[in-house]
């Protein structure tokens, strides 16, 4: 796979990451104070961009299709919702807690952190801990959720819990 060398942020896409900074600083979030990035000193990095929602906030895309295409997937696909749901149909209630930092629970390995820096208004940043966006990363959480223990009507999908 190729990589290319850091890209400089352009005018707009600087003004668009200082609005999704102080964003997040308004709800007491400092992304490098998080325990799920840190700077980096890597040689590449993925692409960084910004895309506004439907409520006109700001949010950072990591470009992760290059590496998303070349990603060796686990043997175990990732089920449906569809699925899911069917395995639960005797259940009469259902409970979501939707886990908004989920992924980054989750340590990534050493050697990984090679493949997913990324540009910020603060220079090169990279993950601890699993991002978005990456195409294993729901699966990783899935398997961990199953590790964690002896919920039998618990079950996950992307970044939510799901119970009875």
């Amino acid at each position: 796979m190729q990589f290319s060398p850091p890209q400089h942020l352009h005018l707009e896409q600087s003004s668009r990451l200082q609005q999704f900074d102080e964003r997040l600083s308004r709800r007491g979030i400092n992304v490098l104070s998080l325990e799920a990035v840190e700077m980096s000193v890597k040689d590449i990095s993925v692409l960084t961009h910004t895309n506004r929602a439907i409520d006109s906030s700001i949010w950072l895309c990591i470009e992760f299709r290059k590496l998303n295409r070349v990603t060796i997937f686990a043997a175990e696909p990732k089920p449906t919702l569809a699925e899911l749901l069917a395995q639960r149909r005797d259940f009469s209630v259902f409970i979501k807690i939707d886990l908004g930092k989920g992924y980054w629970q989750i340590p990534i390995e050493e050697e990984s952190k090679l493949f997913i820096a990324f540009l910020t208004l603060l220079g090169l940043t990279e993950f601890n801990d699993v991002p978005y966006g990456h195409s294993t990363a729901a699966l990783a959480f899935s398997r961990t959720i199953r590790k964690v223990g002896a919920f039998p009507h618990v079950t996950s999908y992307l970044d939510g819990i799901f119970g009875e």
